[in-house]
């Protein structure tokens, strides 16, 4: 385990007093710097800023899908973390274990690594993506689901 925060918070209990919050790993120099590293490139390179401005566009494109695509119960959005709650009907919102993992299997085809587990399908892009690799991604993600839809199908 591994604390850092402001040294106000760190230094009042029950933190700041003799052997506060301390286990048998707590305290490691090197997880500490690396800590302070990490945050650091978080502030350079403005990856919490870059989330919260692609999120409306993540947000978006998976309420468009999620219109077209009856397989799609809901879609998730917070930040550049989503997730499509994959159903066999839209009206009983049955969850589709299958579906999700042949979405997966589709996406990793088109060459893009994605995340299923059961009927829940992660999209989890690295927060330096631009808009322009977003949409990308997201055209893939399109593409499998259109290959795949019962929607599409039927027509």
């Amino acid at each position: 385990m591994v604390l850092g925060g402001r040294r106000e918070l760190m230094t009042r209990p029950p933190f700041g007093s003799p052997g506060g919050a301390s286990t048998t790993f707590g305290g490691n120099p090197l997880a500490i710097a690396a800590m302070h590293v990490t945050l650091e490139v978080y502030r350079e390179e403005r990856l919490c800023q870059n989330a919260a401005a692609l999120e409306p566009v993540l947000a978006a494109r998976l309420t468009e899908m999620a219109a077209r695509y009856p397989e799609i119960g809901q879609a998730r959005v917070r930040g550049l973390f989503a997730c499509l709650d994959l159903v066999k009907d839209p009206i009983s919102k049955e969850p589709d274990d299958a579906f999700g993992l042949a979405l997966h299997r589709e996406c990793m085809a088109l060459g893009l690594k994605t995340f299923a587990f059961g009927h829940i399908f992660r999209i989890a892009p690295p927060l330096t993506i631009t808009a322009a690799e977003l949409h990308q991604g997201l055209d893939r993600v399109e593409r499998a689901l259109g290959q795949m839809s019962r929607a599409a199908r039927a027509a």
